[in-house]
């Protein structure tokens, strides 16, 4: 059992759509193995979403 198993919390994943340092690939796999998460990409933002797209990245819930 990896550690991801035991996460039992919900979980909201954002990434940039071109995030170079985590890319959405490796997001969508963290996402299908975790137990309740919501995933967000984010378009035209790389890997600092906040300043990049301040407002979009604020509205996540």
């Amino acid at each position: 059992m990896s550690d991801i198993d035991n996460v039992r919390i919900p979980v909201i994943l954002l990434v940039g759509q071109y995030d170079g340092l985590n890319p959405p690939e490796e997001s969508i796999k963290v996402h299908d193995a975790l137990y309740d998460s919501q995933l967000e990409i984010i378009e035209d933002a790389g890997h600092i979403i906040y300043f990049e797209k301040k407002r979009r990245g604020n509205k996540i819930n």
